[in-house]
């Protein structure tokens, strides 16, 4: 799901600026977004896990 969403947001910059140089811009862009979801995302499935782990016991 983060993944296509990174490979949307770089496909809709790539078709708005024509020059190489901007599109390759855009994709380190496209880039940093989805690093950022990836780790909010396992920040967040470590945090339920460590919340199961103290209901537990």
């Amino acid at each position: 799901m983060v993944m296509d969403n990174a490979k949307h947001i770089l496909n809709l910059y790539c078709r708005h600026v024509s020059a190489q140089k901007g599109c390759f811009q855009q994709k380190i862009y496209a880039y940093k977004i989805f690093l950022t979801e990836l780790y909010v995302a396992v920040t967040m499935t470590i945090a339920r896990i460590k919340v199961k782990k103290v209901d537990n016991h």
